[in-house]
């Protein structure tokens, strides 16, 4: 099994769900996230050394790069990075998710979005899990990975509310250890977007307003990367389950590879690389009441 460098990593994993043919601020995130990558991954070898001096000046350079990548810049790494990855067969075009909605699919509206492979979207998400998660000392490329990641969004997508306190410990430790991690995580570039400060305070007064946001934990950035969907599904009288079949078959006919996946208690739907629940619902279409279900975000 071939392994990936730093930035296909990052890629792997913030590219899925992403619309391919909208530079959207949350590729424009992941976009800057690779190029971080790339700049950080000679720079290993430093870091393990502790070797602080020296990562100090490299590190400067790395951000304020990062933080001026021009969109024609931002557009050949996405074009690069996208085709090296599609060639190995781990990165792909597919109809996106949100033109399930009633909305794009009356209006005949066509959205592409990129599908990472899930056994390689997999194999990277639960490699850093064990490595910060579990006891032992983490590698320093999973460290590295824990902030891009961070910077690019991503944390909420990996870990769950509860497993973040734990994460925001071991960068902690990490930090004391090595003056190097210390600097990389104070280290940001996610600021640029400048709606980022907005958004943050609208995501904390929604957490208390919004139970569809329930998992989200405000200890790292956090940026809405997919949306709720509306799929216009009459079933009268039908049950939950049956509701959950219809919808699975509703979204394979589509493309999409979808599945129920229980969480405790609660069943979700695991479609493609990202969970999401399920409630029925009614909405207004010119002034006519649908009824169908709305497929939420779900950070678990």
């Amino acid at each position: 099994m071939k392994e990936y460098r730093l930035s296909q990593q990052t890629a792997i994993v913030g590219f899925d769900t992403l619309e391919s043919n909208h530079l959207t601020q949350a590729k424009s995130a992941v976009i800057r996230g690779i190029a971080a990558a790339t700049a950080l991954e000679p720079l290993i070898p430093v870091i393990e050394k502790g070797e602080s001096a020296v990562f100090k000046d490299h590190l400067a350079k790395l951000i304020q790069n990062v933080k001026g990548l021009g969109k024609k810049e931002a557009k050949a790494i996405e074009k690069e990075t996208a085709a090296s990855l599609k060639g190995d067969g781990v990165l792909e075009e597919v109809p996106a998710l949100i033109a399930c909605d009633m909305n794009y699919e009356t209006a005949g509206v066509k959205i592409m979005e990129y599908r990472s492979d899930e056994t390689e979207y997999r194999r990277v998400v639960e490699s850093i899990r064990a490595e910060i998660l579990e006891d032992g000392k983490p590698s320093a490329e999973s460290l590295c990975l824990l902030w891009l990641f961070r910077e690019t969004f991503l944390i909420s997508e990996l870990f769950s509310s509860t497993e973040q306190v734990a994460v925001k410990q071991r960068i902690g430790e990490a930090s004391t250890e090595n003056e190097c991690y210390r600097m990389l995580f104070e280290a940001e570039f996610h600021s640029v977007f400048n709606s980022f400060s907005s958004s943050f305070l609208k995501t904390k007064k929604n957490l208390f307003q919004n139970p569809y946001l329930e998992g989200v934990n405000l200890l790292f950035p956090f940026l809405e990367r997919r949306s709720a969907i509306f799929i216009d599904l009459v079933v009268l009288g039908s049950t939950v389950k049956s509701r959950r079949e219809a919808v699975l078959c509703y979204l394979a006919e589509r493309g999409h590879y979808a599945q129920e996946v229980k969480n405790g208690p609660e069943t979700l739907l695991l479609i493609d690389n990202s969970y999401y629940r399920i409630f029925p619902m009614t909405k207004a279409y010119y002034k006519i009441p649908v009824q169908g279900v709305n497929l939420v975000p779900a950070y678990v």
